[in-house]
């Protein structure tokens, strides 16, 4: 309770001084630097020493940011308050931007150098004051570097911005050490000041019009520490709900959480046995670690995934379902003329599979005629592709519940085919990406998918057509398999439909980029030749194009497959080699230090 009161204290002191009504009127900050430990840390021990342990600001993030929580901290509100961005960690020498301040706190840090407060038991070498070095340090070098121009001057912050930005400390001082933390804090404070008078003294918001600004905010913030600190200690049975604070210098940020306090509080004191509309609108939700556009829902109440389980419109829910359900997903793109081919298919998938049909020539109604319809999800846009569909309609939060995805064309013959059986194969492998082996009475495209008699899995192949093979390990020979059949894990999917280009609808050069979405990919994709497939090659979508210029319906179709591969291949080559150039300063900068 004391560590929550002196942190809740030290925003609320450290809002009041930047108020507005204290402010000229335009207040506003370039940049923020931050010093502190775990409760300010973005990412700076994670980098030094390693991630940091789960959560690691997943829930927010989805993807660990070396945040020693499950979401965003106080500095971030801090930044998206101010309309900056979040602040990299100075040790992060892997694509961070520091043209809007740094944060040099890291978890496990000390007030004091750790030689000197072993009791304190801290993480991390990097205390207060040698946060100070590195700050000075940053302040000269980030000028010097950034004189080079080119990309740097857009990663590294102006020199006007080290007296104009905000300062914020974020420390926590246990109550064992001694001496008081006003006298501990004395030095750095000075240091601190020194570095503040070397720069420029213009702060756009200042307290008085003959003072130095930054001095006296930085004077101010340790001030508000040290009252935050004292309070702590001195009221440890202090309750927030007796902090009557005026509403006008509170910001949005601060009245969030005390409200959220004082909901807790009250709940702990008097339990209500029934719901009350008064209660209820007073008191105001914020989960930021819920998803985007969700935060004022209660956490438990938020459904962040979705499914394709098909539900009744009487009875209870919770009978809805069966008790075993299905755990995985077949989706064919039909027309009506291959309906057999589509009833042969289905009868290969048990109950284990929620089919969905795609109906490219709008004829939905005609397939009452197999049972299986009734249990079919069937989804109608005229004249769409396969690939059109899955982006619009099997995004993978909708999907989650399916351990495979199936994504199959309509022209396949499944004979020799056991869907199961093709699941418990691809289980054995470690298949992420897989698809059945392919026999044709017509030519095979690539090598590679054509079936191998007499084992269960290939991932490679040697030899195959003059000049395809630049690496045994990479497309066609390896890593490869074509887009007819594909057959995804959940976790590659998530990957690949994020691949997925909004206006390239044939999914043309997708099969030679989804190694980007395993690792290792030559161990990872592979072709299934125990349970195989017969392409029959129909091409049957190309008549749903429209004769132009001369142009046949079919010869249009195919001409848009074969720009789309080179715009997918020339749009991928141009991201990678953008990012790279962007990442390229931030590793430059390491090897300097």
């Amino acid at each position: 309770m004391q560590t929550q009161l002196f942190l809740i204290t030290f925003v609320v002191l450290a809002s009041f001084l930047v108020h507005p009504r204290l402010c000229s009127p335009t207040c506003s900050f370039p940049a923020i630097f931050n010093f502190g430990d775990s409760n300010s840390d973005t990412g700076g021990l994670s980098a030094a020493f390693g991630q940091a342990p789960y959560p690691n600001g997943q829930t927010f993030f989805h993807s660990p940011s070396g945040r020693f929580s499950d979401g965003r901290l106080i500095v971030d509100f801090v930044a998206e308050e101010l309309g900056l961005p979040y602040l990299n960690a100075f040790l992060d020498s892997i694509g961070s931007n520091f043209s809007h301040g740094a944060n040099f706190a890291t978890a496990g840090s000390t007030v004091r150098p750790p030689n000197t407060t072993i009791s304190q038991s801290g993480a991390s070498p990097i205390s207060l004051d040698v946060q100070l070095v590195q700050f000075s340090d940053f302040v000269t070098r980030s000028q010097l570097i950034r004189n080079r121009g080119g990309v740097f001057e857009h990663l590294l912050p102006r020199k006007e911005y080290f007296s104009q930005a905000l300062y914020t400390f974020d420390i926590v001082k246990p109550r064992r050490l001694k001496p008081p933390l006003k006298e501990i804090v004395s030095c750095e404070l000075n240091q601190f000041e020194d570095m503040a008078n070397r720069t420029e003294n213009s702060l756009r918001c200042s307290i008085s019009k003959k003072t130095n600004g930054g001095i006296m905010f930085l004077i101010a913030t340790f001030a508000g520490i040290v009252i935050g600190f004292l309070l702590g200690i001195s009221f440890p049975a202090l309750s927030l709900t007796k902090m009557n604070f005026p509403s006008s210098i509170l910001p949005m940020v601060n009245t969030i959480y005390v409200e959220v306090e004082k909901q807790e509080i009250s709940s702990r004191k008097s339990p209500s046995k029934g719901p009350k509309s008064s209660d209820a609108s007073s008191h105001k939700i914020w989960v930021p670690s819920n998803p985007r556009g969700a935060e004022m829902l209660p956490p438990s109440f938020v459904e962040a995934e979705s499914d394709l389980y098909l539900r009744r419109l009487w009875g209870l829910p919770k009978d809805d379902l069966p008790e075993v359900k299905p755990k995985y997903l077949v989706a064919f793109t039909v027309a009506y003329e291959q309906r057999k081919n589509i009833d042969a298919c289905i009868k290969k998938f048990s109950d284990n599979f929620t089919v969905v049909l795609f109906h490219y020539d709008g004829r939905t109604s005609e397939y009452d005629e197999f049972e299986w319809s009734k249990r079919a999800i069937h989804v109608s846009v005229p004249k769409q592709t396969k690939w059109w569909y899955a982006k619009r309609f099997l995004h993978p939060d909708i999907i989650a519940p399916y351990e495979y995805i199936f994504l199959w064309d309509e022209d396949l013959g499944v004979e020799n085919f056991d869907a199961e059986e093709y699941i418990k194969i691809v289980k054995k492998h470690g298949l992420e990406i897989s698809q059945p082996a392919v026999e044709s009475r017509k030519k095979i495209t690539w090598r590679i998918t054509k079936r191998i008699p007499g084992i269960e899995v290939h991932k490679e192949v040697e030899g195959g057509a003059p000049g395809h093979c630049k690496d045994p390990h990479l497309p066609p020979c390896a890593g490869f398999i074509e887009i007819m059949a594909p057959v995804f894990s959940r976790d590659s999917w998530r990957c690949v439909w994020h691949m997925l280009q909004n206006d390239l609808v044939h999914g043309w050069g997708l099969d030679f980029a989804l190694r980007k979405c395993v690792e290792p990919a030559h161990e990872k994709i592979g072709v299934v030749d125990s349970q195989w497939i017969i392409h029959q090659k129909i091409p049957s979508l190309a008549a749903q194009g429209t004769s132009q210029d001369g142009k046949s319906a079919f010869q249009g179709v195919r001409e848009r497959c074969h720009m789309e591969w080179t715009i997918f291949e020339k749009r991928m080559a141009r991201s990678e080699k953008k990012y790279l150039k962007e990442i390229a300063p931030a590793s430059s900068n390491s090897t300097l230090n």
